[in-house]
């Protein structure tokens, strides 16, 4: 028998909730049904609470000047190469988007489907001549 579900919901779910979900007799003990739109599901309880430790690389650079030994001939007096990265590494075990959730006064823990950092990479050559 296929559960339907008259409303569709507006949440975003992490892969695995959505594979280990309850969706009918015989399916997982450990998830709830990812139908929120009525029940119980939506009300705090102990599955909701999780580990939010983590640890983060904010900044990265990598660069290289070269020796002026070697490009003195191009009429160049420095060239320095370099690669850079914001926020490219998280590690964490919680089950959410990101560990990192914040909220207010009232709210302070409560995951409303925070978007996680962005990762920026960039490369460059500075030259001057």
């Amino acid at each position: 028998m296929m559960l339907t579900q008259p409303y569709a919901s507006v949440q975003n779910y992490t892969k695995d909730f959505y594979d280990h979900r309850w969706h009918g007799a015989g399916t997982s003990n450990e998830y709830p049904s990812a139908f929120l739109a009525g029940g119980q599901n939506p009300r705090s309880n102990s599955f909701y609470v999780q580990n939010g430790n983590y640890f983060r690389i904010r900044n990265i650079q990598l660069g290289y000047t070269l020796a002026s030994s070697m490009i003195h001939r191009w009429s160049i007096s420095q060239l320095r190469v370099y690669a850079g990265a914001q926020n490219p590494f998280t590690f964490f075990k919680y089950r959410g988007f990101t560990p990192e959730i914040g909220g207010g006064a009232t709210r302070a823990g409560v995951d409303n489907n925070v978007y996680p950092l962005s990762a920026t990479y960039n490369v460059g050559v500075n030259v001057s001549f």
